[in-house]
């Protein structure tokens, strides 16, 4: 699968990919960046990150590398969990996205939203540390717990955090999260008499 995206887009969601894709991209002027469902896992996304500038377009002793500065938007969505045994040899390493989460390019993020990944408290710590500009933070089907919070907004400043599904993370450390002035937003999923629903917890 080939294709080239106008490096002039400033909003890209790509969903469902599935397929190589060889072709490289361009894109200096991206600010807001969805991945979702993409079967590529995290190596195509680590590629649009890598994006190098038309030489073409470089004065002389210009560097060659476009640093996706503008970026302040990004929001990935794994390959949903499943309970299959197949779960571990294939949909596992394409929801582990740990690395990525810590390229230069994302350090001025301003909002960030991970669902159905790899995300643990350890990934946290590395994001609180490795962000500068971080304000809105959604997590949702995530083994995180509340050390894992604190960890984050002691680093950030953090003014709103969702999340979802995330049952390790306990009241108190939603309490302790609002109380540093962050507006928290926690769902879960309930059963009731027409299906499945979500319910608002804070």
């Amino acid at each position: 699968m080939d294709f080239t995206l106008p490096p002039s887009l400033v909003s890209l969601r790509l969903h469902k990919l599935h397929g190589p894709i060889q072709q490289s991209q361009v894109l200096p002027n991206l600010e807001i960046l969805q991945y979702t469902n993409c079967l590529q896992g995290p190596n195509y996304l680590t590629r649009l990150l890598d994006s190098k500038s038309d030489p073409g377009e470089l004065s002389a002793g210009a560097s060659t590398e476009v640093t996706l500065s503008r970026l302040r938007t990004l929001r990935i969505c794994g390959n949903r969990w499943t309970t299959s045994p197949i779960y571990n040899q294939i949909f596992r390493p394409l929801n582990e996205f740990g690395q990525v989460l810590i390229h230069p390019r994302l350090r001025d993020l301003e909002a960030l939203s991970v669902q159905s990944v790899e995300l643990l408290d350890d990934d946290l710590e590395v994001i609180a540390l490795h962000y500068t500009r971080l304000k809105f933070v959604r997590v949702a089907d995530s083994r995180i717990t509340g050390y894992g919070i604190k960890l984050l907004i002691h680093r950030q400043k953090l003014q709103w955090l969702e999340l979802e599904h995330c049952e390790e993370v306990s009241s108190d450390a939603i309490e302790w999260a609002q109380s540093q002035g962050v507006t928290v937003k926690k769902r879960y999923q309930a059963i009731v008499d027409s299906g499945r629903s979500i319910a608002m917890v804070y």
